[in-house]
């Protein structure tokens, strides 16, 4: 386990995944959920090359069929620490021969935190280290504990007062987009219920969400923003003490998405020796 610290927050990384695991402030509070597997064992999982499920679990790359697993491999790979301080840390993935097997592609995913004060930065830089294009996308999945039980004693306020257009989750994960604009509690806010999640994740697509405060109460907790990427989920497990926040690039299929990974929405596309950079920013209010 690696440890950061600043002068407020202690930050824990896996490097199984460069998996987030804990924010403890100086008051000893814990913000990361637990990881409780009779729950989710998850905690903040990196999502890369893909977010969500492929349409019947293959996807078409050069003509090839690929089974790449639901928010990709990322998330069960062993990163390697390159670089390491008192308050951040370097941790890379490169391509091998199991990810050439379902993503035949080679590439270089660097995830840097870096821990300032009552901030934790968290940046992706993927770079195409081959010489064909790489198709790829990056997603965030931070699980944030309620300190107490009751859910509906926490709100998510968002940055926007528009109300978001909601899509639709299937039954097998999939997602419809949709233009139903969600109802906000008040002017911007999502109240946490029991049954919010029994459907699954909230899925607005291609918005202009950039930031998310939860609240106990009247008081905030902590804010998670990023720059630009374009699509968010919101998800926990019904009635479970946690919240994820989810800045995707991409998102899972739709019933009629196209086959060629290359046209799957949201992918972006690197030429061979370009990078990309993306990431999220969490603090502690």
């Amino acid at each position: 386990m690696i440890i950061i610290k600043s002068s407020l927050l202690t930050v824990k990384i896996n490097p199984l995944g460069a998996e987030l695991t804990s924010i403890i402030d100086q008051n000893n509070e814990e913000y990361m959920w637990s990881g409780d597997p009779t729950i989710w064992s998850g905690v903040a999982p990196v999502l890369f090359p893909i977010t969500g499920l492929l349409r019947d679990g293959y996807t078409l790359i050069k003509g090839e069929r690929c089974e790449i697993p639901k928010h990709g491999f990322a998330r069960r790979s062993l990163f390697e620490v390159v670089d390491q301080s008192d308050h951040s840390c370097r941790l890379r993935l490169t391509d091998n021969d199991s990810t050439r097997s379902y993503y035949p592609f080679s590439f270089q995913f660097d995830v840097i935190f870096t821990v300032n004060d009552n901030d934790l930065n968290v940046h992706y830089e993927v770079t195409n280290t081959g010489d064909e294009p790489l198709p790829f996308s990056v997603g965030s999945h931070p699980a944030f504990r309620f300190p107490t039980n009751n859910v509906e004693h926490y709100r998510l306020r968002l940055d926007s007062s528009d109300a978001p257009a909601l899509s639709e989750v299937t039954e097998d994960g999939l997602v419809v987009p949709g233009d139903t604009p969600f109802k906000l509690t008040g002017e911007s806010d999502i109240q946490i219920t029991p049954t919010l999640f029994d459907h699954d994740a909230l899925v607005f697509l291609n918005n202009q969400i950039r930031c998310v405060t939860i609240l106990h109460d009247d008081t905030a907790r902590l804010k998670m923003h990023w720059d630009s990427t374009p699509n968010l989920g919101i998800w926990a497990k019904p009635n479970a003490p946690y919240v994820c926040i989810e800045p995707w690039q991409s998102y899972a299929d739709s019933p009629t998405s196209p086959r060629d990974f290359y046209l799957k929405p949201g992918i972006r596309c690197l030429s061979a020796g370009q990078s990309d950079s993306d990431g999220y920013q969490i603090t502690i209010l």
